[in-house]
């Protein structure tokens, strides 16, 4: 049994509000192959913000929790949700929320399904409600001793969003996912997460996410530093809205715990 409790002090924190703008981050649950392995359970947090007077005016909070048991050697359960707000200038910036629930069933080695749950609102993009509920299956660990973790999974979701100005959306969408990481050196690791979305009525209607990090150890146990590169496209954005994001981020990550 073990908690880890990790504080994350952002060293840029408008690149991290930044990145709440991201329009279906939501969606991208977390794999349960890239959790720590934990027997029992794990909870870890994550805190940062920043707060500026004077010429310029600016706040902001950036949290979120992550939550997994095994309640058996063959099912696990994985909850995931977060908060960012940002203003500056008395103008909100970012005001976003986002939660997620993620049971797996072990059905064989390196083989498991899964069904998930995912809820989420956005103000930046107007996004009111949006919500996926879904499952599918996974094969990882196949390349273990080069690639860990590493992970190829397709899964159906129907997806139910609106937004402020009343219009709704009911899409039933594929996910189709490429996840890994790779251990460079003892103290260097780099990976990436590549998801293909596309409406299942309608291929034309797709989107494409990548995203791709670079972690420092810089204590053995207790601090890391670490990049990401995040990469998203829509083939049909709203109205207004560009077909493509780019955004990098930077944290410093103190892990606590035994």
């Amino acid at each position: 049994m073990r908690i880890i409790v990790i504080a994350a002090i952002l060293l840029a924190a408008a690149g991290n509000f930044v990145s709440a703008q991201v329009r279906t981050e939501d969606v991208r649950v977390r794999p349960p192959e890239s959790w720590p392995k934990r027997e029992v359970y794990g909870l870890d947090i994550t805190l940062g913000g920043s707060y500026l007077r004077g010429n310029v005016e600016n706040s902001g909070i950036s949290g979120g929790l992550d939550f997994n048991t095994t309640i058996s050697r063959r099912h696990q359960i994985f909850i995931q949700a977060s908060k960012d707000y940002a203003e500056f200038n008395d103008l909100v910036l970012v005001d976003k929320d986002k939660a997620s629930l993620l049971y797996a069933y072990k059905i064989r080695e390196r083989w498991n399904i899964f069904v998930n749950t995912t809820h989420a609102h956005n103000e930046a993009i107007k996004l009111k409600y949006r919500t996926t509920n879904g499952g599918g299956v996974c094969y990882h660990s196949f390349l273990s001793g080069l690639l860990d973790p590493v992970l190829l999974s397709a899964a159906i979701m129907p997806e139910y969003e609106t937004f402020k100005d009343g219009v709704t959306h009911t899409p039933t969408r594929g996910n189709f996912r490429l996840n890994f990481g790779y251990p460079v050196t003892s103290h260097f690791a780099a990976g990436a997460d590549l998801m293909y979305m596309p409406r299942l009525t309608r291929f034309a209607d797709y989107r494409m996410y990548g995203e791709a990090y670079f972690k420092f150890k810089i204590t053995d146990n207790t601090l890391d530093f670490k990049m990401t590169v995040t990469d998203e496209y829509e083939s049909r954005p709203r109205p207004g809205v560009k077909f493509n994001d780019l955004i990098t981020g930077f944290a410093l990550v103190v892990k606590l715990g035994k």
